[in-house]
């Protein structure tokens, strides 16, 4: 009975969980804020695959964001919402930026498209 009670306990906690999208969120004009519902957003938003990028948020600035290769592992880290941090192989090796963007066009193509897709509001400040 007490496993039966600690598994609905947990199913409940996971449908309560809203996982949110880059795209529902919206940013100022400077890009340096990310609001959702009106408030600066602080978690967790991922792409509409759920799997190609995450990033993270404390009071609506980014603190990390991570873009992952099919396989799963980090394709490219990094702190800034228009730049580039480190950047990786499939194999989780370190490699330079433009053997990544020669290596990789797909995903540069897909965080491009993103990118020019986000939301913003030259209102937010």
């Amino acid at each position: 009975m007490r496993k039966l009670l600690l598994i609905l306990c947990v199913f409940t906690l996971m449908s309560c969980t809203k996982e949110v999208k880059i795209s529902q969120l919206v940013f100022n004009k400077s890009l340096t804020v990310a609001y959702y519902d009106e408030e600066p957003f602080s978690g967790k938003a991922w792409s509409e695959d759920n799997k190609t990028v995450c990033m993270t948020f404390e009071e609506g600035k980014v603190t990390l964001i991570k873009v992952f290769h099919a396989n799963g592992k980090v394709a490219v880290e990094g702190t800034e919402f228009q730049g580039v941090g480190k950047t990786y192989d499939e194999q989780g090796n370190s490699i330079e930026l433009h053997e990544f963007v020669k290596a990789y066009p797909a995903i540069v193509g897909e965080v491009q498209h993103m990118a020019t897709n986000v939301l913003y509001d030259e209102s937010l400040k």
